[in-house]
C-alpha cells in the first residue's frame, strides 16, 4: 500500500478552497546502489525498461482538503512489474478556483525482491583455457550481506551464426542469429562474507557471468557480467561496418598505457589508428592479428581532458569478385572515447547568487568562483551556464531529462574545450 500525501498554501496561509485534486505515481528502474556491493556489480536491472505509470486513488477528485489543507489517497500497488529495483515516485497538484496548479512529489523505495546478488571479476581480460575466479556477494534491499541463500552461477558464450541470403534485388543481406552456450557453472550457498567460484572459458570471444538467487519467498533474481576472453582460434563477430571496442578502464591519468580490445572481423588486416580532438594527436598503422587483438595506446597530455580513439580496419579483396562477392574489399570502423583525469582535471566550482529571491524581470547577479585541484586560481576556463524553471520539472517530470542534458552538455564541455590546460 502507499499513502500520497498533498498540502497547498497560497501566500503564507493554508487553503483548502480547489477545484480538483490529481494524483500521479511513475515507477523508475534504477541501477541498485547497495552499500554492500561497491565493488560488484549489483543486481536489479532486467535491461532497458521504460518508467511505468501506475494509478493509485482516484485520478481526479474535487473539494477534497480538509480545514488544514491535507488530502490522503491509498492505492493497491501490483505484484507483478518487470521492475525489480527502482524508485516509486508520486505527485500531487491542486488546482485552484482561479486556474492555478501546484504541485509536489515525494519518492520511495521500490525493492520487489528481498534479495539481490553482485558479481565482480579481479581482472580486465579472460584468456582461453585459464581459469578464473568471478566473486559473488548476496544483500538484501537495505543493503546488508545476507547468508544462507543458494546462489547459481553459470559461464555463457556468445554463439553468433552469420548467413547471407539474396532478397528480390539480386543484392545479399546477412541475417545473424545469436545463441548462449553454457561452458560450465557452480552451486554455492552466499555467506556474509563475500565468495569465490573458479571457471574457465574455452575459447575466445564475447562471456557473460549470469548469477540466479532466490529468496524467502521463491522468487528469483538474477544479475548478468559481461566479459571477453582472448586466445587462438577464430571468433565471429557481429558483421556491418562498426567494430566495438573495449578500453580496460573508465578513465585514465597522463602517463597510463591504455588497453583497448578490438573485435576484429577480418583477422590479418591493416588498420589506422588515430587518437582524435580537433585533429589527430597521434597515429599508428597497425596489423590486427587475430580476431580478439589488444592494442596498447599511450595517454600523453596532449590527450587531456580525453579525446576519442578510432580504429579503421581495411580489409582487401581476398577473392574474385562473384554473385554474392563476399570477398569484396570492406572498410570497418570503430571509435571509443578515453577520458582523461588526475591533477589539474578537477575543478570546484562555487556558484553563489546576490540574492536568495528574484522577481520577474530582475537581473540576476551571480557571483562563480572555479579553483583548480591545487587550491589556485583555473586560468583559460570556459563556463557553460543553464537556467531551469524549478516548477516546470515538478509539473511535467523534466529533472531527468534536464539531468541528462546538463550532464552531456558539461561533458562536452570538458572534453571538448581544449583551451583548459591544466597539467599541474
Amino acid at each position: 500500500m502507499n499513502r500520497g500525501e498533498s498540502r497547498l498554501i497560497i501566500h503564507g496561509r493554508q487553503s483548502p478552497l480547489i477545484d480538483n485534486l490529481n494524483f500521479d505515481a511513475v515507477l523508475r528502474q534504477r541501477l541498485g546502489r547497495f552499500q554492500g556491493l561497491r565493488d560488484h556489480r549489483p543486481g536489479g536491472h532486467n535491461g532497458d525498461i521504460p518508467a511505468l505509470a501506475l494509478h493509485i486513488g482516484n485520478a481526479e477528485r474535487h473539494d477534497v482538503l480538509d480545514a488544514h489543507g491535507n488530502a490522503h489517497t491509498e492505492g493497491q500497488l501490483p505484484r507483478s512489474v518487470p521492475i525489480l529495483y527502482g524508485r516509486l515516485t508520486v505527485q500531487a497538484a491542486v488546482k485552484s478556483a482561479r486556474g492555478s496548479w501546484v504541485a509536489d512529489r515525494a519518492h520511495a523505495l521500490w525493492a520487489a525482491r528481498t534479495r539481490f546478488v553482485g558479481l565482480r571479476l579481479d581482472q580486465w581480460l579472460l584468456h582461453a583455457g585459464q581459469p578464473f575466479s568471478v566473486h559473488y556477494l548476496v544483500v538484501d534491499p537495505a543493503g546488508q550481506p545476507t547468508a544462507g541463500s543458494p546462489v547459481r552461477i553459470v559461464l555463457q558464450r556468445r554463439r553468433l551464426n552469420v548467413v547471407e541470403t539474396a532478397n528480390g534485388t539480386g543484392r545479399f543481406t546477412a541475417w545473424q542469429k545469436t545463441h548462449w552456450v553454457s561452458e560450465g557453472h557452480c552451486d554455492v550457498t552466499s555467506a556474509v562474507a563475500p565468495g569465490s567460484c573458479r571457471m574457465t572459458p574455452g575459447q575466445a570471444g564475447t562471456y557473460r557471468i549470469v548469477a540466479t538467487v532466490r529468496d524467502p519467498d521463491g522468487l528469483s533474481e538474477q544479475t548478468t557480467l559481461r566479459a571477453w576472453s582472448v586466445g587462438a582460434g577464430a571468433v565471429v563477430w557481429k558483421t556491418g561496418t562498426h567494430v566495438e571496442l573495449v578500453p580496460d578502464k573508465h578513465a585514465y591519468h597522463v602517463g597510463d598505457v591504455a588497453r583497448v580490445l578490438v573485435q576484429n572481423p577480418y583477422p590479418g588486416a591493416k588498420a589506422l589508428v588515430t587518437v582524435e580532438r580537433y585533429g589527430v594527436l597521434w597515429r599508428k598503422v597497425v596489423i590486427l592479428t587475430g580476431s580478439a587483438p589488444v592494442l596498447r595506446i599511450p595517454i600523453k597530455r596532449s590527450f587531456f581532458p580525453g579525446a576519442y580513439l578510432s580504429v579503421a580496419i581495411f580489409s582487401p579483396r581476398v577473392a574474385p569478385p562473384n554473385a554474392a562477392d563476399l570477398g569484396r574489399p570492406t572498410l570497418a570502423l570503430g571509435y571509443v572515447s578515453l577520458p582523461v583525469v588526475g591533477h589539474g582535471s578537477a575543478l570546484t566550482v562555487s556558484v553563489v547568487p546576490a540574492r536568495t529571491d528574484y522577481k520577474p524581470r530582475q537581473h540576476v547577479n551571480v557571483r562563480v568562483r572555479v579553483r583548480a585541484v591545487h587550491g589556485g586560481p583555473s586560468a583559460h576556463t570556459r563556463l557553460v551556464v543553464a537556467v531551469v524553471d524549478a516548477s516546470s520539472m515538478v509539473l511535467q517530470y523534466l529533472w531527468r531529462m534536464v539531468a541528462n542534458f546538463l550532464s552531456k552538455t558539461f561533458q562536452l564541455a570538458c572534453r571538448y574545450i581544449h583551451t583548459i590546460q591544466q597539467h599541474t
